[in-house]
């Protein structure tokens, strides 16, 4: 088994590990300073938040310790928690490249695509698990995430893939490299948002 060791915690300091799939929020009082996230698969993802760093001192708890603590993971996901353990990320989604839109989100075309040069990186929108790397028909060669609230994201038409499936990943990291496979007609990306099991116009979601 793999263990992170989550660092002392000190007045305004925030800690957080973002790794996993499905879970729920348990609010434990430790000290008023301590929100413990814990997955329903054995995954665990800590969130530890210091009071001391709100401005409204009646929030402010009346003892502050330095806290040191163990969580145990499986261990095919200790390396790369620890790896990201100092990555914070957005709560939404980013754009996986910078290029030119060529064919927008509408019915019968689920996502984007966006028109860049072969070999350039494509990034992660949001952290997640690659649910899926590999080739499909049409998509060409394509990465599924999944993400810690559920959602899915897909990125499409690869010249290579940089990541394997339940590999960890964080947002902005590289995923694959622009290409032309599958049903493509020049190298570009196709990128999809999932909610729900329903594809959403991404348009709407990235920042």
């Amino acid at each position: 088994m793999g263990k992170i060791w989550v660092p002392s915690l000190f007045c305004g300091r925030t800690t957080k590990y973002l790794h996993g799939l499905n879970w729920q929020k348990i609010t434990r009082n430790f000290l008023k300073l301590v929100l413990i996230y814990f997955l329903l698969e054995p995954i665990l993802i800590p969130t530890l938040v210091s009071l001391e760093a709100n401005a409204n001192a009646k929030n402010k708890p009346k003892i502050i310790r330095r806290i040191l603590s163990a969580y145990t993971v499986h261990s095919q996901y200790a390396d790369a928690s620890l790896q990201n353990a100092a990555y914070l990320p957005s709560d939404g989604y980013i754009w996986p490249v910078r290029g030119g839109l060529t064919q927008y989100f509408h019915y019968g075309h689920p996502g984007l695509d966006i028109a860049l040069p072969s070999g350039n990186p494509c990034l992660a929108s949001k952290s997640g698990i690659v649910e899926y790397a590999g080739w499909s028909k049409g998509y060409g060669n394509n990465v599924v995430l999944i993400h810690p609230d559920g959602s899915k994201t897909r990125y499409a038409h690869f010249s290579a893939i940089l990541v394997k499936t339940g590999q960890g990943v964080t947002q902005g990291q590289s995923v694959g490299k622009v290409g032309s496979t599958g049903w493509s007609t020049g190298p570009h990306v196709h990128f999809e948002i999932y909610e729900k099991g329903v594809a959403v116009n991404p348009l709407a979601r990235l920042k």
